[in-house]
């Protein structure tokens, strides 16, 4: 089905992708393809076994009115999207105009279907050559409960890929465990690191990329929310900028120097669950990138915005027992004239409704670090 533009496969039973098998969808641009992005539905009156490889597709949508399992005993399952939208619906109401979550229990003896197994959702795009890097949105719904201890998501943006260019941004990740548990593993939806810049060889400097800004992670889930990580939504760092062409025979700069690109903002996490289980999670503002020489000096990048982060255990008990939350501004770029500012710090709130709040491990919403002469960032909130 290569360069096809759309391939939907419907089945009143299960669909299986098993044994390695292979589904690839040429997108326009990327790596010398010629056709259009595939769109790849599935949908099936049973369930969906995913254990092959899905790659370089348009959008991407499993509906399943049963389980959807990536992997099998022989292999994982790969999906990834190329930089286009990806949903995953399992417990499904059969609806192909607004698909959700059914009601009632679509798996055995009415029970409500879920989604787990191994692998990776990927709606990253390709570091193709052009100046568009950000990632698309990853959407997972299940009536019961949600594993991806095993599955990584990346929703993360690209670094900048021509000299000077901007990072991608981080796109939404949302996962919702209607009435059971969910158990995430590693989740990253960060901003990608500019490009740095590579200034004209007889004249100015050029600018470093900006860093690109974190995306958004909402999880969701009706019984308990267990976090093994890692999960970010940081800031790319800002690219460091190429000195003005110097000249030996005068031994003098002759342009003026390229600016440091600026450090990405970070995203949100937003967490709500009847009890949290949490290990750590990261918003970080991007770092600033350095500046370049020149008659004039570039001026230093500065650090990026923490992001905010609010976690709520609605009637039970939200446990953070080791690593850190970190939603502390990014350092401002280090410079001989003026270094760049430092980013604010974020918020953190921290909620355990009727039950219990512990804190094992450590909290920061500190501002980012002026570079020499540079101011630093504002302190953030945390509240609890």
């Amino acid at each position: 089905c290569n360069g096809a533009r759309i391939l939907t496969l419907s089945a009143d039973g299960d669909i299986d992708i098993r044994g390695g098998a292979s589904i690839s969808g040429n997108v326009s641009g990327l790596q010398g393809a010629t056709g259009g992005p595939l769109t790849l539905n599935l949908h099936a009156g049973g369930s969906i076994v995913h254990a092959g490889s899905i790659t370089s597709i348009g959008s991407a949508s499993f509906l399943s009115k049963g389980a959807i399992t990536f992997g099998d005993t022989s292999s994982s399952g790969y999906l990834n999207s190329a930089g286009f939208p990806i949903t995953l619906v399992a417990n499904w109401n059969g609806s192909t105009a607004a698909p959700d979550i059914a009601a009632s229990g679509k798996c055995a003896g009415g029970s409500f279907c879920g989604i787990s197994g191994s692998g990776s959702i990927k709606s990253s795009t390709y570091q193709d050559g052009t100046s568009v890097n950000a990632a698309n949105d990853v959407t997972l719904k299940a009536a019961g409960d949600i594993d991806l201890s095993s599955i990584g998501i990346h929703a993360n943006g690209i670094s900048g890929y021509i000299s000077g260019s901007a990072g991608g941004a981080g796109g939404v990740v949302r996962i919702t465990s209607a009435r059971g548990n969910l158990t995430a593993g590693s989740i990253d939806a960060g901003g990608g690191r500019g490009a740095n810049g590579f200034g004209d060889s007889t004249t100015n400097g050029e600018a470093g990329g900006a860093g690109g800004a974190g995306g958004k992670i909402s999880l969701s889930a009706a019984g308990t929310l267990t976090y093994i990580g890692p999960i970010s939504v940081s800031g790319g760092d800002g690219g460091f900028a190429s000195a003005a062409y110097f000249d030996q025979t005068i031994r003098s700069y002759r342009g003026t120097g390229g600016n440091g690109g600026a450090g990405g903002d970070a995203g949100t996490i937003s967490v709500d669950a009847s009890s949290l289980v949490l290990n750590g999670l990261k918003a970080h503002g991007g770092n600033g990138g350095t500046a370049g020489s020149g008659t004039t000096p570039g001026i230093a990048g500065s650090g990026g915005k923490g992001g905010d982060l609010t976690l709520t255990a609605t009637t039970g008990n939200l446990g953070f027992e080791i690593g850190s939350i970190d939603a502390g501004g990014g350092d401002g770029a280090q410079y001989v004239e003026t270094g760049g500012s430092g980013g604010a710090g974020g918020m953190i709130r921290l909620s355990a409704g009727a039950g219990t709040l512990t804190l094992g491990g450590s909290t920061s919403v500190v501002g980012g670090s002026g570079g020499s002469g540079g101011a630093g960032g504002s302190g953030g909130t945390t509240s609890a």
